[in-house]
């Protein structure tokens, strides 16, 4: 089968964006950032310092799946990988929305393996802080782990792996 999806997963600061920049430009795959698809109010919330919600992250991952969906059927790409998403994606319900789990035709993931980064709490909370220009504060890397769902036999093929 040929891979046209990979969704790496985390908490902020687990390396989403640069191992997803680097996985996409070898494999000449589309990048999706989904930080670029939170509405303003969201960015302003979490700038502040508030941890959204489901409901405040419902459209955003609605937004995503779509862009994904479009994405991954449009893309020219005739390697592996069609499209690289970098996500949060902290609860299994989250990725089911992105990737249209039971959507039927709209359904990626038959299509896709996710790959959750993870590190402890003192490195995301580190690295997160040494970010520039980035609306997420340190403050909300607890937050994000007291949601974090590991990855679920459900979710097949997927795996987990630390980022140093």
């Amino acid at each position: 089968m040929v891979w046209l999806v990979v969704v790496l997963t985390g908490a902020c600061g687990s390396g989403k964006t640069a191992v997803g920049h680097v996985l996409a430009e070898e494999e000449k795959a589309v990048f999706i950032e989904a930080d670029d698809f939170h509405t303003p109010e969201n960015i302003s919330n979490m700038g502040k310092g508030q941890p959204l919600t489901d409901q405040d992250r419902h459209p955003w991952l609605e937004a995503l799946h779509e862009a994904l969906y479009q994405a991954a059927s449009e893309s020219s790409v005739e390697g592996r990988v069609r499209v690289v998403v970098a996500c949060s994606a902290l609860k299994k319900s989250y990725r089911d929305i992105i990737l249209g789990r039971g959507k039927g035709a709209r359904d990626l993931s038959r299509r896709c393996v996710v790959v959750q980064l993870t590190a402890s709490q003192e490195v995301l909370t580190s690295r997160v802080a040494e970010r520039r220009g980035h609306f997420m504060p340190p403050s909300l890397v607890t937050s994000q782990l007291a949601v974090l769902e590991p990855l679920s036999a459900q979710e097949w093929p997927c795996l987990t792996c630390p980022t140093l």
